[in-house]
């Protein structure tokens, strides 16, 4: 009898496959290169882990993405811990990662030299930006644990130079998952708050990498670059270097070298004030002894034990100075006045061929004139007639037999009564009496 065949669904096959791959690989190790990595807005990470030869689907959730103290980007090789798996809508194989980190070099370690870079790059490293320390800090904020040596060490060496000091303490934690927000918070606070402080310390005692932690966030750096008020850096031993280091206005080698930098050993602000007094004296001293100098020449000088005679030597030069100003102005009004003589004879040259010029063009025009005037008309013998309303007569239409007419001749003037008109004609019959 044949065997009835069994058939599978793809999704059965799938999660039968998801069942023994995560029996058979629970908690694996697996090295390799982040390659097509893809971060999703909900907080999980998709990426491929591959060698030379092989590859495999990777997934991160985002509880446990939340963890990971570097950034993540392709090229990058990782260690990661996971269980293989499928994903079954997909038949996707895949290792679902639960832990990871870089290859070669820690975690922290990658993180540090990562924002490192990046806040170089954004100039919160920029020695422009860092404000100066004052000399003589009167009120002083400090920001750590009330619990660690730090603050007493601090304290101590603070008062012991300068008693007088206002320290305001803001106590945080320096380590621990709460302890970056709790000392960018601080930093706030204090510019905000206490605006009238003259430094800020930032700091903490020595620790392992993990502890100091809290001093190499992106957080707390952007916090010590927005302050306002100058702060110093004072984290961990002299060895350690922290991101806060980079963009502090000055940063301290431990938190007892921070107290010693910001307030100087009052024997030494004694020592440099003296300094500053014996360079004044010798100053001064000097200065004296070059007026006293000057001084005693001017006593000895000529001028106060011979006066007149100086004074007689001074209005010579003063006659000679005259005497030569006098010669040299008689030089130069000679000079001057031929020049002047020249230029005279000149114009009057060129005026006459101007004025003969005119003139006959002058007459010229008087001739053509003369020869188109009515009296020169009038000269050739002939007349202008006028009637009594003193029109010019030059048509017949004009006047009427019996009237009276004015004719002007070159000398006199004729009056004369109308006694015929001819029609059509230029010529005129007149009743002629002398005027």
């Amino acid at each position: 009898m044949q065997q009835e065949r069994y058939v599978f669904k793809v999704s059965e096959l799938n999660n039968l496959l998801k069942e023994r791959l995560e029996a058979e690989f629970p908690d694996i190790w697996l090295a390799g290169e982040i390659s097509n990595y893809r971060p999703n807005a909900s907080g999980h990470l998709y990426f491929t882990l591959k060698d030379e030869s092989g590859q495999i689907g990777a997934v991160m959730f985002r509880f446990a993405a939340a963890v990971l103290k570097f950034k993540v980007e392709d090229g990058l090789k990782v260690i990661i811990r996971g269980k293989v798996s499928i994903y079954v809508p997909g038949g996707k194989y895949q290792i679902i990662i639960s832990q990871m980190e870089p290859a070669g070099i820690g975690a922290l370690a990658l993180a540090f030299e990562q924002l490192k870079v990046k806040l170089k790059q954004e100039g919160l490293f920029d020695p422009a930006h860092k404000k100066p320390i004052p000399v003589l800090p009167q009120k002083i904020g400090i920001v750590t644990s009330l619990t660690g040596a730090a603050i007493h060490d601090m304290l101590k060496i603070l008062t012991d130079r300068y008693s007088n000091l206002e320290i305001l303490i803001y106590p945080v934690q320096v380590q621990g998952d709460d302890a970056k927000n709790q000392i960018a918070q601080a930093i706030d606070d204090l510019n905000q708050q206490y605006s009238e402080l003259d430094v800020i310390i930032v700091g903490r005692g020595g620790g392992s990498s993990e502890d100091l932690g809290a001093f190499n966030e992106e957080i707390v750096a952007r916090a010590i670059y927005a302050s306002r008020l100058p702060v110093i850096s004072a984290v961990g031993h002299e060895y350690d270097v922290t991101i806060a280091d980079f963009v502090a206005d000055l940063r301290a080698a431990t938190p007892s070298n921070a107290a010693e930098l910001v307030v100087k050993e009052k024997k030494t602000l004694v020592e440099r004030v003296q300094n500053a007094q014996d360079k004044l004296i010798t100053y001064f001293t000097h200065v004296v002894d070059n007026y006293r100098l000057r001084v005693e020449y001017a006593i000895t000088s000529s001028v106060l034990t011979r006066p007149l005679e100086r004074l007689e030597e001074r209005q010579q030069q003063v006659d000679e100075l005259l005497e030569r100003i006098a010669q040299k102005a008689s030089h130069l009004f000679e000079v001057y006045w031929n020049k002047f003589k020249e230029m005279e004879n000149m114009l009057r040259v060129q005026f006459e061929r101007y004025f003969e010029t005119k003139k006959t063009k002058l007459f010229y025009l008087a001739g053509q004139l003369n020869a188109f005037s009515p009296l020169g008309v009038l000269e050739r013998g002939y007349s202008i007639v006028y009637v009594a309303d003193k029109k010019i007569v030059n048509s017949g239409e004009q006047i009427k037999i019996k009237d009276i007419v004015s004719i002007q001749l070159w000398q006199g003037r004729i009056e004369a009564e109308v006694k015929k008109i001819e029609e059509g004609s230029n010529v005129n019959s007149f009743k002629k009496g002398a005027r």
